[in-house]
């Protein structure tokens, strides 16, 4: 019984532990407001505690998205999936369902560039002031492995109103990641209540 019981907890925890979610965030994307103001706000994938307005031109590991989500800044460490590989090619709006993995994704490289043919030409583009998704590929801090990921935004053609609502990413780099999913909380719950077992019986 013992044994069983801790072979449930592993399959519970080891499932609980292949998304990491951000969490509901909601982070506003600032607009220039003058000549040469580029300010935009860095997301810190792995650690959102610490996203915050930045000059567009730091932080480059990860993402500054800025003009209300039409400009962005990429690093390395982060490259939105894109409809062609090029810094200024049109960022793909995703739909809850669709998959995104490191070996079929189209990226361009890193470097200031803007989703510049990101509004809707078509309804397969962003909308202004819509919620949708885009995908990413992200190497989180300290590593260069590329993982999985989505992100929830709503962007908008420098005017109030954009938003980076929530992100996740999947922990095994070679597994593709379902966009919307985070972790299911039930499985968190089977998981507390097997380990409430194994020390029951422990006693």
């Amino acid at each position: 019984m013992k044994t069983r019981i801790a072979l449930f907890l592993g399959l519970a925890l080891n499932s609980q532990a292949a998304v990491i979610w951000s969490g509901i965030q909601d982070i506003p994307i600032p607009v220039a407001t003058g000549i040469g103001d580029l300010d935009g706000v860095f997301i810190d994938i792995d650690q959102p505690g610490l996203s915050s307005v930045a000059t567009i031109l730091e932080d480059s590991n990860e993402v500054n998205f800025t003009l209300g989500g039409t400009g962005l800044f990429t690093g390395g460490g982060f490259l939105p999936v894109r409809q062609m590989s090029s810094a200024t090619g049109a960022v793909v709006k995703l739909l809850p369902g669709d998959s995104v993995e490191v070996a079929t994704s189209i990226t361009g490289p890193a470097g200031l560039g803007a989703n510049q043919e990101v509004f809707a030409e078509s309804a397969d583009d962003f909308f202004v002031g819509e919620s949708a998704y885009l995908g990413f590929l992200f190497s989180p801090d300290g590593t260069s492995t590329l993982h999985p990921g989505w992100m929830r935004v709503t962007l908008t053609n420098n005017t109030p109103g954009g938003v980076v609502h929530e992100w996740a990413y999947e922990s095994d780099p070679q597994s593709a990641i379902v966009v919307g999913a985070v972790p299911e909380p039930a499985t968190a719950i089977l998981a507390f209540l097997g380990l409430g077992l194994v020390l029951r019986r422990r006693r």
